[in-house]
C-alpha cells in the first residue's frame, strides 16, 4: 500500500481532500534520534550552554501524552503510516505520518501532517480523528471502528540551538513511558531535528552531539517502539 502513502504526501496542499484542517510540517521531517547511556549524560545535556557553535536556549519542560490508534488489523499501519492523537498543554493534536526510514546514523526522515482536534471524550477523539483522515484512508478503513494499541507519557525538556548566520535546530530530551495492555515501558531518548538547518549541517552537529555525550543512534520511532510491544500482548 506504498502508492497511498506517496499520493497523499505527493499532492498539492490544495488538493489533499479530506485534509483542509491539516497543516503539512516542514514537507518533511527530519531528526537524529539517539538513546542515551545514563542519566548523567541526560542531565548534562539539559544544562550545557553551548555545543556545535550554536548557543542553546534555557530549558523548556513539558509533559505530553500519545494514543496511538488503528483497527485491530492495524490497516493504518498496512497503508504505511502511523497515526496519534496527543495531548499537550491542553491542546489536541492529530498527526499523520508517514513511516518514512531511519539509517543506522539514527537519522529518520520521514513526512507528516497535523491538526488541531476538539473532543471531550477518548471515543469522540477517535471518531474525529477518523472524520479528518484522508479520503483515500478512510475508504480503505471503511466501518472498521479504531481503537487505541498503546498510549506513551513523554517529560520532553526542549532547547533550540541558534547559530550566530541565523541556523537553529531543536534538542528534545524525551523521559517516555510506553504503556500497552500488558506492558509498561520506560525509554530516555534524545532526539535533534532539523528547523532552520540542512542535512549536511544537522548531521555535523548531531556527529559531535551523540560522540561528546556517547549517544547510541536507535533506529527505531517511538510508534515502532510501542507497536513492538502491542503485538507481544496480542499475539
Amino acid at each position: 500500500m506504498e502508492h497511498l502513502q506517496r499520493h497523499i504526501f505527493s499532492l498539492p496542499y490544495s488538493q489533499l481532500d479530506g485534509l483542509s484542517h491539516f497543516r503539512i510540517l516542514n514537507g518533511m521531517e527530519m531528526e537524529f534520534k539517539f538513546s542515551v547511556p545514563s542519566a548523567a549524560a541526560f542531565e548534562r545535556l539539559a544544562t550545557i550552554s553551548s555545543v556545535a557553535g550554536y548557543r542553546l536556549s534555557r530549558p523548556k519542560h513539558i509533559t505530553i501524552h500519545d494514543r496511538y490508534f488503528d483497527t485491530s488489523d492495524l490497516l493504518i499501519r498496512k497503508a504505511g503510516f502511523g497515526a496519534r492523537i496527543r495531548s499537550i498543554e491542553s491542546r489536541l493534536l492529530l498527526t499523520l505520518k508517514g513511516l518514512g526510514h531511519a539509517d543506522k546514523r539514527g537519522l529518520h526522515v520521514r513526512s507528516e501532517l497535523e491538526m488541531p482536534i476538539v473532543a471531550d471524550s477518548q471515543e469522540c477523539r477517535l471518531t474525529a480523528a477518523k472524520k479528518y483522515l484522508p479520503e483515500k484512508l478512510r475508504k480503505l478503513l471503511g466501518q472498521k471502528p479504531l481503537s487505541v494499541q498503546f498510549e506513551v507519557d513523554t517529560r520532553r525538556t526542549i532547547r533550540t540551538g541558534t547559530h550566530s548566520s541565523g541556523r537553529s535546530f531543536e534538542l528534545s530530551l524525551d523521559i517516555s513511558r510506553f504503556f500497552t495492555p500488558g506492558t509498561k515501558q520506560k525509554r530516555y531518548e534524545v532526539e535533534i531535528e532539523a528547523e532552520e538547518i540542512g542535512e549536511a549541517e544537522l548531521t555535523r552537529v548531531a556527529e559531535i552531539i551523540s560522540s561528546s555525550f556517547e549517544l547510541t543512534p536507535t533506529c527505531i520511532s517511538k510508534f515502532e517502539f510501542g507497536l513492538s510491544f502491542y503485538k507481544k500482548d496480542t499475539s
